[in-house]
């Protein structure tokens, strides 16, 4: 089997990639190109992971930055715990 050459691409985003599966370093690409994903699918599953991941770290910011702001209201003096 010919083993395509290493090349280093970057996309819209300006996150590199290389062109062949098997030296892009990712732990689970070895297994990319066995089971058919493309250099562009694999780029695609990458962009997403990368995207969901920030989106991760925003979000657990976000609730602990509420649970902040719950302990706040709760060590008030005359802490409002109505339920309505």
């Amino acid at each position: 089997m010919k083993r395509e050459a290493a090349v280093c691409l970057r996309n819209a985003r300006g996150i590199e990639y290389a062109s062949s599966l098997e030296s892009c370093g990712c732990f689970s690409c070895a297994n990319w190109e066995r089971l058919g994903i493309s250099p562009e699918q694999a780029l695609k599953i990458r962009t997403q992971t990368s995207d969901f991941h920030k989106a991760q770290i925003c979000n657990r910011a976000e609730l602990q930055v509420k649970h902040i702001e719950l302990n706040d209201l709760l060590s008030a003096d005359k802490p409002d715990r109505g339920c309505d």
